[in-house]
């Protein structure tokens, strides 16, 4: 059967090197199950020291491509990175207008190198007449001072931005820490996540080399899960996941200073789980709450899970635990109350007896009340859970 795959569209500059721009979105995104489509916005003439000029796309052709796509491949997703100058503002706003699909925005305010390539004009109306149409807008540090006008230097600003960002009418932010080192955290990066209603830090392990077009990337890859209908913050997630892997994979073309990411079509087992490299905190009534670890005594929790089988009964539990297989998770669904306690409290025991690590997914009370190893909850679960029941 002919595989399906949705539109994305890529809106952006153009890089001659590669190392940015829609070039490298389209060299990210090659592995993800969706088909890309690019709108370049500027041409420009810069390399990774030097930004030496730029023009923006031609006017009628921009508007006659974007046309032509939107009535014969109308985009499931959008990203849009650099824009075009003011020249180019109204014909952008009219063909994203017209579009019913989750727009991601990252802002190019300024070139790695220090140029500034959006006007304190356009910035304004960015944030007047394009930020209400955006799902998502993913700056860094620097562009998200510049959007909000104040210094950021702690987890009080980044909240505090990323509300002010809300303001705007934007639906969501992230902003990218990949600038910022808090005291004692230089191998971490941290960035915040707002959506009006729920925040989170993510936090991920800071590469030892120094990386390429993450911004670029990042949104690129967020804008490819949201094209499958995939939540806003599970495609940031799965986003940041492949990023990861991308940087892990890295390479250096020659006479380039910094790496660019690679993602290949199938992670291989040891790097496809990077949970435990990922730790949300929720922000809510104070400063910072750390998920809990789960219990079971079996191992340490940093250990790193991989793959292991979703199975639906105790006798497939014991099966596989018979084989050897040390991490498991039990998900039942569509059984009466008294049959479904009976099952994880076997499974539970037996998994005890084996040294095997068992997840219960979604019943966590029953997962506590017989001392599983973890649980498996998902967003929605988390949003309503009180974590001091799991401890």
């Amino acid at each position: 059967m002919m595989e399906y795959r949705p539109i994305l569209w890529l809106m952006g500059g153009l890089d001659p090197l590669g190392a940015s721009g829609v070039s490298l979105d389209l060299r990210i995104v090659a592995q993800r199950p969706v088909h890309p489509c690019v709108l370049v916005t500027r041409l420009t003439v810069q390399t990774l020291t030097s930004f030496d000029g730029d023009q923006q796309a031609v006017n009628p052709l921009f508007l006659a491509q974007c046309i032509s796509l939107k009535a014969a491949h109308p985009p499931r997703a959008v990203k849009l990175g650099m824009l075009g100058t003011e020249a180019q503002w109204d014909q952008l706003l009219e063909v994203l207008s017209g579009l019913d699909c989750p727009l991601v925005f990252d802002p190019i305010i300024s070139t790695s190198s220090g140029t500034k390539v959006l006007s304190d004009d356009l910035l304004h109306k960015v944030i007047r007449d394009l930020l209400p149409k955006v799902s998502l807008v993913t700056p860094n540090l620097r562009e998200a001072e510049l959007l909000v006008g104040f210094k950021i230097s702690t987890e009080h600003d980044f909240v505090r931005a990323a509300k002010k960002m809300g303001s705007y009418g934007v639906q969501a932010v992230f902003i990218k820490g990949g600038h910022w080192v808090p005291d004692g955290e230089a191998d971490e990066i941290r960035g915040f996540y707002w959506d009006g209603q729920q925040g989170f830090w993510l936090i991920t392990k800071r590469q030892p080399h120094s990386c390429r077009g993450t911004g670029c990337a990042l949104s690129s890859l967020i804008a490819a899960e949201l094209c499958h209908g995939t939540s806003m913050i599970d495609s940031l997630v799965i986003g940041q996941r492949q990023l990861d892997l991308a940087y892990r994979r890295a390479y250096h073309p020659k006479n380039l200073h910094g790496a660019l990411p690679r993602l290949l079509p199938t992670p291989r087992g040891d790097e496809f789980c990077l949970a435990h490299r990922m730790i949300p905190y929720q922000y809510g009534q104070r400063e910072r709450v750390e998920f809990p670890k789960v219990g079971g005594g079996l191992g340490s929790v940093d250990d790193a899970l991989g793959f292991y089988p979703i199975v639906p009964s105790f006798e497939w539990v014991r099966r596989l635990g018979d084989l050897g297989v040390k991490t498991i998770q039990l998900r039942v669904k569509h059984m009466e109350t008294t049959q479904l306690e009976q099952v994880i409290k076997q499974s539970v025991a037996y998994a005890q007896t084996k040294g095997v690590r068992l997840f219960i997914n979604d019943y966590w009370f029953l997962a506590v009340k017989y001392q599983a190893y973890g649980v498996h909850l998902g967003q929605e679960d988390l949003a309503a859970l009180d974590y001091s029941q799991l401890l």
